[in-house]
């Protein structure tokens, strides 16, 4: 069996292993990389920022342990209501979901998680409202979330259903 490529970002391993991050949190980021252009910036905070490689807000936040993703407020929510994750924290525009590595040896909450990543990416590419982006920032608390996947269900619709 060969392993599959690894498109994790030469910034993001740096960061990485600059604050020893469990192997679950890695395994976490090589499949949004597989997925998603992302970027890092250079770490010194005691976490690792990771963002869209373009441009755009930072999506999660790394530390050893867990981390700290950056979804819809309804979406936070729901997910730690129905999943138990940590509400961090949530104002008008976004809501932060903690994300502990150990949670991760659960196959299903790991599917979860690279969704829930892959939409904050997704999120923090669409911008903010002070930043231009407020249609996609609107459209992104509103939709309704699908109850098997937590995504934005756009037109009634979820992709990962389909």
């Amino acid at each position: 069996m060969t392993e599959a490529q690894d498109f994790t970002p030469a910034e993001i391993v740096v960061g990485l292993d600059h604050y020893a991050v469990l192997e679950p949190m890695r395994r976490l980021v090589r499949e949004v990389a597989s997925q998603r252009s992302i970027t890092a910036d250079p770490p010194g905070k005691g976490y690792v920022a990771v963002r869209p490689a373009v441009w755009g807000n930072v999506s999660a936040y790394f530390h050893k342990t867990y981390v700290d993703v950056a979804v819809s407020p309804g979406m936070a929510e729901k997910l730690h209501r129905s999943r138990g994750w940590k509400l961090v924290k949530t104002n008008g525009e976004t809501g932060f979901v903690r994300i502990d590595a150990d949670a991760l040896s659960d196959m299903g909450t790991r599917d979860l998680a690279v969704q829930t990543l892959l939409a904050a990416v997704d999120k923090s590419e669409a911008g903010t409202a002070y930043e231009g982006g407020r249609p996609k920032a609107t459209q992104a608390q509103t939709n309704e979330l699908c109850s098997t996947h937590f995504l934005a269900m756009v037109g009634g619709r979820c992709d990962a259903c389909e």
